[in-house]
């Protein structure tokens, strides 16, 4: 009798920001058909020559561009499939601040908060409108790249809740009526921007398996 085995397709997945590589794992394994398909890797795989290879500038003007950057660096090291998101919050009182720079608006997630808390101090609750962008680059193992994107519109509040991680406690998606830190990572999972985006990448995947 012969038998067929079917290889893991490895993707390693190209960030050192913990948080959002909880959420792609989590995301997967809420997927059962493709956790038996596919095998996410980390930066903790590669070895200690590849991890120092790994050093991407994060120079560009978009999301697109920060995700293809991040995504490019990966892939040139160890030619696999990778996986890259740039993401951020866009406050459409502050013209659309911080943006790509959400990650740098300040040194810390407490002193970003409080930072985009006071520029929106002039403001009343009801203007200050917000969104949350991902961008995901998928490259293939011949250095294609495909882009995912995802996006939740929702409102600056002040922080509530202890989950979650960056802007999440005062991010508020009124059809829940929480911050992203009062969900539940489950239901994070079903409703934020990085979980739409992923879920457009998992299906890329599934269909071109």
């Amino acid at each position: 009798m012969q038998f067929i085995v079917l290889q893991l397709m490895k993707i390693y997945i190209a960030t050192e920001n913990k948080g959002k590589l909880s959420e792609v794992l989590s995301h997967l394994s809420d997927n059962k058909e493709l956790s038996q398909q596919v095998q996410f890797h980390t930066l903790k795989d590669l070895n200690e020559t590849q991890l120092g290879l790994y050093n991407p500038v994060e120079d560009g003007d978009t999301y697109i561009k920060n995700a293809a950057i991040k995504a490019k660096a990966l892939y040139e090291i160890i030619k696999q499939p990778v996986i890259a998101d740039d993401s951020g919050i866009e406050v459409d009182v502050l013209n659309s601040r911080p943006g790509i720079a959400s990650a740098r608006y300040a040194e810390s997630d407490e002193k970003r908060i409080e930072k985009l808390l006071n520029e929106l101090e002039p403001y009343p609750e009801s203007a200050r409108t917000a969104h949350f962008i991902s961008v995901i680059c998928y490259m293939d193992q011949s250095g294609n790249q495909i882009f995912f994107n995802g996006r939740v519109d929702g409102k600056i509040v002040n922080a509530k809740g202890v989950n979650g991680f960056g802007y999440d406690p005062v991010f508020y998606y009124e059809p829940l009526k929480k911050t992203y830190s009062q969900m539940s990572p489950e239901e994070k999972r079903s409703v934020s921007h990085r979980g739409r985006a992923l879920a457009l990448l998992f299906q890329y995947l599934q269909r071109n398996r």
